[in-house]
């Protein structure tokens, strides 16, 4: 059995300091999610379909807001 998703991240820093911090905490999650990596739990493997997306949405009230996505395909072996 093959699933397929989505796993969505949304970020909000306070205005005012800058776009590092925000970039920053992006990169690592692009790092650790990156294109084609396997995670593998309880006879699941999860796959990184490709590589993530990183959008500024803008901002929100007090707040800057980004948005990081990853496609991912979860093969579940039914034995």
């Amino acid at each position: 059995y093959i699933s397929r998703g989505a796993f969505q991240i949304t970020l909000k820093y306070p205005l005012g300091v800058g776009t590092k911090d925000i970039e920053d905490r992006c990169q690592l999650y692009s790092d650790s999610f990156y294109f084609n990596r396997k995670l593998t739990n309880n006879g699941i493997d999860v796959y990184i379909d490709n590589t993530p997306k990183v959008v500024s949405l803008g901002n929100s009230g007090d707040r800057l807001v980004y948005a990081f996505t990853v496609n991912y395909r979860a093969c579940i072996s039914m034995v």
